[in-house]
């Protein structure tokens, strides 16, 4: 490549940097990037992964899951993967910003490095096969793919960048000591999201195989494969066993089945997906085919882009045994499918007879990318889960309320995204909707109520006995943890939406309130134009002075 084309390539490559972060910071942050309370948050797995950040952020470590979260264990292991709340925390901490706007600053910048990894990737096949792929990326910021970021799938984001830039290393790995960086990156992946890992040690596998059936020298590679493995293995350990006795062992056991659909949205998107993209996308697997076969003949190693691509789509069809792992990791098409998109333009260029022919890359990348923002870009209208009512109730508890307090929620409308209650860092209950829905059209004042707590139940409450053996509390006492009628009495704190969707349950949180008040059984001890607290002045007695 000249200086001149160069040049050009990294204006273009900086032009859609720009476009991405602008139009991704657009629909996540509303452009700012400090937010009074968090904002862009649209789905409880959004709300778990900042209730670890921000536990993590206020003690200084995680080894633990807070006793509010653990149902009042103070023993049971936090086994999330641990690279996102370590990266978001340290990053809030050392930038001086909230701890929310430091997981959506870091998970914005990871979402829009995605493509230019791929790029990169790409860029060894061919630069203009490079450029031309990167437009079809700006599909990320269109439903469902979007979703991923906005839906709060940090680990899987992060994990399929430590992937991507895994395959970038994994043809140079024999070159001198240049499997040391790829062990960092398996180590990462790992620790970020297991799912990538074992893809990236797929394709490993898969790339040595198809070395060994070019009759290539492959005794080479085993002398970087053995640190590689003996390093990533060292890195990994602690947590590998944390994993293998929590996420491993409860999750996996339901895991390898078919599955056709899953929560992702993704699935029944061919449905909708343009049809001019679908044959564009098809062209380009057939020639990746064609590509591959004539590398195989001439013995060059121009399979290595094709065959990564093809691999990439094949593992987003392993719902057959992955369940809704492989459905996941097709929320960023956009970016695996990426070669696809690009070859197809790549080879009508190769075609074109001009004197200026090397301005046609980066010229139809701008044209492309143009077309797809126009058409696919559709920017939020509302602020996510929380607001700022919301998020001053939830302050407020964490400031005035005692450690030990227990915390009733009654009806409102986010609160079906329950995992968002632990960021109130207290022992946090809700009232089962369909419960109060009935009372209230019963019109009945009840202190009995179905509740559900609100525990972290993703691993059982793992906690060590020794190195290698794991308890689980829930499974010793799962009764404690599931919901049942309750008394409300016995909770010190009430929390009551006055404004709803569902209007009816609004006033019922009201009468509730008022009750308390008008007996001198509750204090209203917080209030603002949609959420009031009322302190329960008679925990354990009859709070509501029923006859």
């Amino acid at each position: 490549m000249s200086l001149k084309q160069s040049s050009l390539e990294k204006i273009i490559l900086l032009l859609f940097f720009i476009a991405f972060l602008f139009t991704g910071a657009g629909l996540l942050s509303d452009h700012a990037l400090i937010h009074s309370f968090p904002y862009g948050i649209y789905a409880m797995d959004a709300t778990s992964h900042l209730s670890f950040v921000q536990t993590l952020y206020q003690r200084g470590n995680f080894t633990y899951l807070p006793a509010y979260m653990a149902g009042g264990y103070t023993d049971a292991l936090s086994a999330n993967p641990p690279v996102i709340y370590y990266l978001t925390a340290s990053f809030a901490h050392l930038a001086g910003i909230p701890w929310y706007d430091g997981v959506s600053i870091i998970m914005l910048l990871a979402f829009v490095l995605l493509p230019f990894v791929m790029y990169l990737i790409i860029h060894r096949f061919h630069p203009a096969a490079a450029l031309f792929s990167l437009p079809v990326a700006y599909l990320l910021f269109a439903n469902p793919f979007f979703s991923s970021l906005s839906w709060g799938e940090y680990p899987f984001i992060l994990g399929v960048l430590f992937l991507l830039a895994g395959l970038w290393f994994v043809p140079v790995i024999r070159l001198s000591y240049l499997w040391l960086p790829l062990a960092l990156i398996l180590s990462a992946n790992f620790l970020s999201h297991a799912s990538e890992f074992v893809v990236l040690i797929g394709f490993i596998i898969v790339y040595i195989l198809v070395e060994y059936f070019q009759k290539e020298k492959i005794k080479s590679y085993f002398k970087s494969l053995l640190p590689l493995f003996i390093v990533t293995g060292i890195m990994i350990a602690h947590y590998f066993i944390i994993f293998k006795n929590t996420f491993a062992k409860l999750q996996l056991s339901s895991s390898f089945k078919p599955i056709f659909t899953a929560g992702y949205l993704v699935p029944e998107f061919l449905n909708n997906f343009p049809v001019i993209l679908i044959v564009i996308f098809g062209i380009g697997i057939f020639l990746s085919g064609l590509i591959i076969l004539n590398s195989f003949k001439n013995k060059t190693k121009n399979w290595i882009v094709p065959v990564m691509a093809l691999f990439l789509l094949i593992i987003t069809y392993t719902n057959w045994i992955g369940q809704k792992r492989a459905l996941q990791i097709r929320l960023l098409w956009p970016v695996l499918l990426m070669f696809f998109f690009g070859v197809v333009f790549y080879y009508a260029w190769t075609k074109i007879k001009s004197a200026h022919k090397e301005w046609i890359p980066a010229l139809g990348a701008v044209c492309i990318g143009v077309i797809l923002l126009l058409t696919y870009y559709t920017p939020f209208t509302h602020a996510g889960l929380l607001d700022q009512y919301t998020w001053e109730s939830f302050t407020w508890i964490q400031e005035n309320t005692p450690p030990e307090a227990t915390i009733l929620f009654f009806h409102g409308d986010v609160y079906n995204q329950h995992t968002m209650l632990n960021l109130v860092q207290r022992r946090t209950f809700r009232v089962k909707s369909e419960d109060q829905v009935q009372k209230a059209q019963q019109q009945i004042l009840s202190r009995t109520f179905f509740i559900l707590p609100e525990t972290f139940l993703d691993t059982w409450l793992a906690y060590r006995k020794s190195l290698f053996e794991f308890g689980y509390h829930y499974s010793e006492n799962e009764s404690l943890y599931q919901g049942r009628e309750m008394d409300i009495c016995q909770f010190d704190y009430f929390v009551l939406t006055k404004a709803s969707q569902a209007q009816p349950l609004a006033e019922y949180n009201i009468a509730i309130g008022q009750h308390l008040l008008e007996n001198k059984k509750g204090e209203l001890v917080f209030n603002n134009p949609l959420i009031a607290i009322v302190r329960n002045l008679h925990p354990g007695g009859d709070c509501l002075d029923i006859k």
